[in-house]
């Protein structure tokens, strides 16, 4: 008597553990969720953080990342790139992706960045301001032409009015950002133009930073937006409400991001 009232047992711990996982009953599911973020490489760290905020936010779910230049990733995604959200550095990239009717409303600014010049502790030449750039001998590394870091750096150039001067000093185009900060932190350029924000703590202690002055500056806005294509959309959105959400501008502004 006693086996057969175990064994009933039993079998009802397993049907209601069996009901309890069933999406029918209401319960949590336990389906994985995959979001494929396409952004800005600006955006490593604090999208990184952000990423790993929702995963909290939503057991079972994983974020997945594509860090590279905003051109190259609107290239990639009207190429049928698998992205359920793309964040730019810039309005183009996203002009070009929108364009192709691959957005899911419109695109959303949140965020913005300023550029300063960078330049190594042990660079040959000297720099006090954005007019040094232009002196002669400068090595200079820039992202390159149709990069939004690339772009933005040479506005600031023809800002302070020395951009042809300057251009004979550039000795690399760069992919990125991130790969500008690379080439001065290994010597093979005195100075480079960046964003504020990749002056991220594993690299400005072996830096040096010139500011650039406001007037001669410009304002990167950052667009984001769900894709159609995703395999995920309403997962995409959630993330892109992520960072639209105060805890996501926190995140943000302490990674030095401006508002947008």
């Amino acid at each position: 008597m006693k086996l057969r009232s175990i064994s009933a047992l039993l079998v009802a711990l397993v049907l209601g553990a069996c009901a309890s996982s069933s999406p029918t009953t209401g319960g949590a599911s336990t389906k994985k969720t995959d979001v494929t973020v396409f952004a800005a490489s600006s955006l490593t760290e604090a999208f990184t953080k952000l990423g790993s905020l929702l995963e909290k936010q939503n057991p079972g779910s994983s974020v997945h990342f594509n860090f590279a230049a905003s051109d190259t990733l609107a290239t990639q995604i009207t190429q049928g790139g698998p992205a359920d959200v793309f964040a730019a550095a810039a309005a183009d990239p996203m002009a070009t992706v929108t364009a192709a009717s691959l957005a899911v409303g419109h695109p959303t600014v949140f965020a913005t960045n300023r550029l300063v010049i960078i330049t190594s502790e042990n660079a040959a030449v000297h720099i006090t301001d954005p007019h040094s750039l232009a002196a002669p001998g400068v090595k200079l590394v820039l992202a390159a032409p149709g990069v939004p870091a690339g772009d933005y750096a040479r506005q600031v150039l023809d800002n302070v009015g020395i951009r042809k001067q300057a251009s004979h000093n550039v000795v690399s185009n760069e992919v990125d950002d991130k790969s500008v900060v690379s080439k001065v932190l290994l010597g093979n350029a005195d100075a480079g133009i960046v964003y504020v924000t990749d002056l991220t703590p594993d690299v400005a202690s072996k830096l040096k930073v010139v500011r650039i002055p406001k007037a001669d500056n410009v304002v990167a806005r950052y667009p984001i937006v769900a894709l159609k294509a995703g395999s995920e959309p309403s997962a995409g959105q959630r993330f892109v409400n992520l960072v639209l959400s105060p805890t996501g501008q926190r995140v943000l502004r302490g990674f030095g991001f401006g508002a947008p």
